[in-house]
């Protein structure tokens, strides 16, 4: 089994944060100014309330999109 190698910089950590299929989309929806969620799930067809829920809880959770 490998073991994780420690990171040399902060890109690691941050692209393990972002990752994943609808992250990079819901980053970049909400990037320029504050979206409702009702908007955002119309913007990013083919996403299902419940996934975009936990997304945006787990980006809550890291910092990186509050409410």
């Amino acid at each position: 089994m490998r073991r994780p190698q420690p990171y040399n910089c902060g890109l690691g950590p941050a692209l393990q944060v972002i990752a994943g299929k609808w992250k990079p989309t819901i980053l970049w929806e909400v990037h320029a100014a504050p979206i409702r969620f009702r908007e955002l799930c119309r913007r990013i067809p083919g996403i299902s309330e419940k996934v975009l829920y936990e997304q945006l809880r787990e980006m809550e959770a890291d910092g990186i999109v509050h409410r």
